[in-house]
């Protein structure tokens, strides 16, 4: 069987190449982290059949961080398999360095050099100067992908083994006399007149809030909530249908009950919620395929090590706005152990698509006004915190910089039907990945809300297990105003997956897939989950802050040890705690109209602010000139 390896710098196209040759839809995009494992697929492309592998980008065989070592450890464990070498033509020097490394160390290689319609190359004098097949490629085409596999499966080519290894000097020199037959336009490619508004000094933050900013108006505002309301009325209609059928065929109470207030009550809120997800998603996708969001990374990356982390750490925390778990697989991207786990750190903080439901119950329950405005300054108070987080986490680790290195595409316009599709993939595997944990979940639910501890069908809600159970924790969150049993079931649930909360809260006030009427529920005193204004910004903070589901605690624990996930996890929890204490004791405050103690209170926090600053300066003045200069470290008067 033909046995090919994919391999070559990030953001090359091999995972699109992947994509074309074996019919998948795996994710692509222009970081690092897309692709941190090998990817392992067979494929049956015209007379061609076998097995192909997809590895992390790298850039030389030298590895340094764990994901390019994934790379070099499968390809050399693999020796006998044919390798295709995925080179841009618009990064001929960078990317061929690569390609010159694996033929020395006895690779049968082949270049496919995609993306090279504005470059002019001579490939028969190319091939000939490297002594390497070199095929143009066109990733997104099946008809460039049949090409390319049967130069690389029918055509023999001997391999040169350089047993002297070559230096880096001398790889270089080849390339340099290589490149000669290479005539590149006279723009740099992946410059843009836009950028000079991207990364101005003054005004690259200001438009990147602004860009959020506007993300969210459509996904939270008239847009979202219109597609949200046709899918609940819709859901509402199908769940009716089926609670009629149920009438009609004499089911059994309890399994009607189980049926209708469990399975239906959980997956229906969920799924009403998807079109707001979609549209984030979508806009995302959007961002990512013209070229901004990589820009980001490169306007980030100063402000960023500032507080130890890079520019590659911003690529991880948007992925956490998908799902944390996912995004926590990504940090073995950055080569410093202790940047991964600063990025570790901050990644709960980038609320993820199940964490969205919740905002949007709570907003239209007590702020329907301002929903989408508070939940923007959710995402952005939830940043400025992991942002605090992560400075004060490498202050005390004292963590050194790094290089960072990305691939810098155009600012060009994908087609609406890529983009689409994209946005689609990652809410179907949304779906996928939550689907069979929220069905269980819901069963579980109804179990310990309907069942008595001898598992007799409970006449009350007092005689369930579950608020036997509730009320044991329930003192514990007294102090943030979330010792309602039912309340407090909602946020255990969530540790298992977040979107079990919303899910809890339905099952709990007997609502079945009508969003406005569970919204109504919870400011209703009469109903079994029942918020008040205080504790409803508890809830939501608690809901920000606390520890991501038990899926992304498990990653962190596979890939920085289990000590420091367990840390991660008592740490989230201590911190939404805490926060969430505050914000329920000035919410009351400020309620009941007793402004001066909060502005006094407020007045406080911050005298003791300056007098801690100051002490810091102080603390970091030069002896020699008492002050004068700016630090020790600059003072000519030792």
């Amino acid at each position: 069987m033909n046995s090919i390896i994919l391999i070559g710098n990030p953001n090359t196209g091999k995972t699109t190449l992947f994509n074309t040759i074996t019919g998948k839809n795996n994710r692509v995009g222009n970081w690092h982290g897309i692709t941190v494992a090998e990817a392992e697929s067979k494929f049956s492309l015209a007379e061609f059949s076998g097995q192909i592998v997809d590895l992390p980008g790298i850039y030389s065989l030298a590895s340094f961080s764990p994901e390019e070592k994934v790379a070099t450890d499968y390809l050399f464990s693999h020796k006998n398999s044919k390798v295709i070498c995925i080179c841009d033509a618009n990064s001929l020097r960078r990317n061929l360095l690569l390609a010159i490394e694996l033929k020395n160390a006895g690779f049968f290689v082949t270049i496919a050099m995609n993306m090279a319609k504005e470059v002019n190359i001579d490939y028969k004098k190319l091939q000939e100067l490297l002594q390497i097949k070199v095929v143009p490629i066109d990733a997104r085409k099946k008809q460039s992908a049949i090409c390319l596999l049967k130069e690389t499966i029918l055509v023999e080519q001997p391999t040169c083994h350089d047993k002297k290894s070559a230096t880096i000097e001398q790889i270089f020199g080849v390339i340099d006399h290589s490149l000669s037959v290479v005539n590149y336009p006279q723009k740099t490619y992946g410059t843009s007149k836009l950028d000079k508004f991207f990364y101005n000094k003054f005004l690259s933050v200001p438009i990147f809030l602004v860009i959020m900013l506007a993300i969210f108006w459509i996904t939270f505002g008239p847009v979202g909530s219109f597609l949200t309301g046709l899918v609940s009325n819709a859901f509402s209609f199908f769940s009716d249908r089926i609670n009629d059928g149920l009438i009609k065929i004499s089911i059994s109470p309890w399994a009607h009950s189980l049926i209708t207030g469990g399975i239906l009550s959980g997956v229906g809120v969920v799924v009403c919620f998807l079109p707001q997800i979609v549209l984030l998603n979508l806009c995302l996708s959007f961002l990512e395929d013209v070229g901004y969001l990589s820009r980001v990374a490169f306007m980030l990356d100063g402000r960023l090590k500032k507080i130890g982390l890079s520019g590659k750490s911003i690529m991880s925390i948007l992925l956490g706005l998908g799902c944390t778990a996912s995004a926590m697989l990504t940090i073995r991207a950055l080569d410093s152990p202790q940047k991964r786990k600063n990025t570790a750190l901050v990644l709960p903080f980038a609320s993820c698509n199940a964490k969205l439901p919740i905002y949007l119950l709570i907003c239209s329950a007590f702020f329907v006004k301002y929903k989408f405005l508070i939940v923007f300054g959710l995402y952005l108070f939830s940043i400025i915190l992991g942002v605090v987080v992560s400075y004060v986490a490498s202050k005390i680790s004292k963590s050194n910089s790094e290089h960072f290195i990305m691939e810098m595409p155009p600012i060009r316009w994908q087609s609406p039907k890529k983009t689409i599709k994209n946005a689609l993939f990652t809410c179907l595997d949304f779906l996928k990945r939550v689907g069979a944990s929220i069905i269980l979940c819901s069963v579980v639910i109804w179990v310990l809300s309907n069942l008595t501890f001898s598992f007799a069908y409970a006449s009350k809600t007092e005689d369930s297990i579950l608020y036997a159970l509730s009320h044991i924790l329930s003192p514990v969150f007294a102090p943030v105003g979330l010792n309602r049993p039912t309340i407090v079931v909602a946020l255990l649930t969530g540790m298992s997956a977040k979107e079990m909360v919303v899910a809890s809260l339905s099952i709990s006030n007997g609502i079945v897939g009508d969003l406005n009427a569970l919204a109504v529920s919870l400011s209703n005193p009469a109903s079994s989950a029942f918020f008040s204004p205080s504790s409803a910004i508890s809830f939501l903070m608690f809901v920000l802050l606390y520890s991501p589901c038990f899926s992304a605690i498990i990653v962190a624990g596979k890939e920085l040890g289990k000590k420091f996930a367990c840390f991660m996890f008592f740490f989230q929890f201590a911190l939404a705690y805490s926060i969430s204490m505050v914000a329920y004791f000035v919410s009351n405050l400020l309620i009941s109209g007793r402004w001066i103690e909060v502005l006094s209170i407020a007045f406080v926090l911050a005298l003791a602010m300056l007098v801690v600053i100051k002490y810091k300066r102080r603390k970091n003045l030069c002896k020699a000139c008492k002050g004068q200069c700016y630090g020790a470290v600059y003072c000519n008067r030792k």
